[in-house]
């Protein structure tokens, strides 16, 4: 009797641990795992569930909802998608199924479903932020970038209302924030902003200011030393032609000019430099020609009184 109950006690027992094995190899659903061939699901022990080939319908997937892109050379490309739209993951495969790429893309969203937040990770490494001020009108505009680097620091790019970054940081890991740059906008003639003044710090305490024109050619160059003195300060002015290719340019210190430029246009169409000159601190003057590759072809001086040297 008694080697009936303990029988019967230890069936029990394997018929429970059955039971607990067979849950824990139960297929759990949820997120979709995939490669280029296939995708499955993963159960609580890390195991592969339900494998499949992916049944692709204009190269996406019908099951798991994956975008698969496979090139000529075997290599392939896996895109994921949010219930919005937005990249959710990427990946990335050789021809011989070797992982190459591997990022994932996260989002915080507003009460009508626009994006106000991204972070994007390489190998479940954070690498990059964007912050986004969404209007009345449900218009999207980069407000704060960030990128981190695998040494702990990070670069900031702060951005005004139009999107267009401001100012440049760098935070080392301690925290301690130095500037880079910062970053002025006009308004063109065509309607259009453009960088008309950046200004660029350096470490050792100096830093440059550059003006620019609606064409984005530099207009001024001024440098400044670690007391905030005037170092140097340079001027340029351009005229072009009706198409807006540039015909001639100056180059200048404030007080003498240094160098005129002219321009031609190439057999394909595009601008380059044919003539430089060259004006020196003693009276000579110096020009060189050059061919369409920027090889110089002639080059000549004169004196002061315009005589050939």
């Amino acid at each position: 009797m008694k080697l009936k109950k303990l029988t019967a006690l230890l069936l029990i027992c394997v018929l429970a641990l059955a039971a607990l094995t067979g849950c824990s190899e139960e297929d759990i659903g949820g997120e979709w795992y995939r490669d280029a061939k296939e995708h499955w699901h993963v159960n609580e022990n890390g195991k592969k569930k339900n494998v499949a080939d992916h049944d692709l319908v204009d190269n996406v997937c019908t099951v798991c909802d994956s975008e698969v892109l496979i090139y000529d050379d075997g290599s392939a490309d896996i895109y994921n998608y949010t219930e919005n739209g937005d990249y959710s993951k990427l990946t990335s495969y050789d021809a011989e199924g070797n992982l190459t790429l591997d990022t994932r893309y996260e989002y915080e969203y507003d009460d009508r479903g626009y994006v106000t937040k991204s972070s994007q990770y390489e190998f479940d490494v954070l690498v990059q932020e964007i912050e986004y001020v969404i209007s009345f009108e449900g218009e999207s505009t980069m407000a704060l970038q960030v990128f981190y680097s695998e040494d702990g620091s990070k670069n900031i790019h702060e951005c005004d209302g139009l999107g267009h970054v401001t100012k440049e940081i760098y935070c080392d890991p301690n925290g301690w924030e130095k500037v880079l740059a910062e970053h002025f906008y006009s308004q063109g003639s065509d309607g259009q902003f453009y960088t008309s003044t950046d200004i660029t710090y350096l470490d050792d305490g100096t830093y440059f200011i550059h003006d620019y024109n609606e064409q984005g050619d530099i207009l001024r160059w001024y440098t400044f030393d670690a007391y905030g003195s005037l170092a140097s300060d340079i001027y340029y002015s351009y005229e072009y032609d009706e198409e807006g290719n540039m015909l001639r340019s100056t180059k200048s210190d404030g007080s003498w000019l240094t160098n005129e430029y002219e321009y031609s246009l190439d057999s394909d169409g595009n601008s380059y430099c044919s003539l430089e000159i060259v004006y020196s601190e003693n009276e000579t003057t110096t020009q060189y020609e050059y061919d369409e590759n920027g090889e110089i072809i002639n080059e000549v001086t004169f004196d002061y009184s315009g005589n050939m040297i």
